[in-house]
């Protein structure tokens, strides 16, 4: 690379201030053209939400859920897993014996959750507590906007967890595609 020798400034106090006026007007000249062509040539990338949604990976881990059996009771053997594995203590299990009744017809005592809540606000969405559950009852899905005005609110119970989040574009579209893939076991 060549050396350039440094630029000569005039012993004449206003020429060597025009001189620096110049260079920082060229400087700044130059900056802007890098900042117009970018602004100019390049695609968007911000979108205005809620209007416009991009589509999100179905890797997004968001917000959690609780699965059900067929009669609709909680999975959750309240065990407790979630709420040791949790690094930030935003799970909190409390559980309670119920008598259900087996497909032999024999009744049984098994634990079920009286309280399951979850701090939102505190939650870092690692995804520990399901991957801890040894049941896989928990689990979370890719509902992402939940607009609070009070932190307080963002404390999910058992009831929210147990209902079932409404469907959104992305998951209505991933339904119809694979509703419409060819080779579903139908011959023509």
């Amino acid at each position: 690379m060549a050396h350039v020798p440094p630029t000569r400034v005039s012993d004449n106090p206003i020429i060597a201030f025009f001189q620096y006026v110049w260079s920082a007007a060229y400087t700044t000249a130059k900056g802007l053209r890098v900042t117009g062509y970018n602004a100019m040539r390049r695609p968007r990338v911000t979108v205005c939400y809620p209007l416009e949604q991009l589509d999100i990976s179905p890797r997004t881990r968001a917000r959690h859920r609780l699965l059900t059996d067929e009669q609709g009771e909680p999975l959750c053997i309240a065990c407790g897993q979630c709420q040791r594995t949790c690094p930030d203590h935003c799970v909190v299990v409390t559980r309670k014996k119920v008598t259900v009744t087996t497909p032999e017809g024999e009744e049984k005592q098994v634990n079920r959750p009286d309280t399951f809540t979850i701090d939102l606000a505190r939650c870092m969405y690692c995804n520990l507590c399901a991957e801890a559950c040894p049941v896989n009852c928990l689990h979370l899905t890719r509902e992402f906007s939940y607009i609070e005005g009070d932190v307080r609110a963002l404390t999910i119970d058992l009831d929210g967890l147990l209902r079932p989040e409404p469907l959104s574009e992305y998951e209505l579209r991933q339904r119809e595609t694979a509703q419409l893939a060819p080779g579903d076991g139908e011959e023509g």
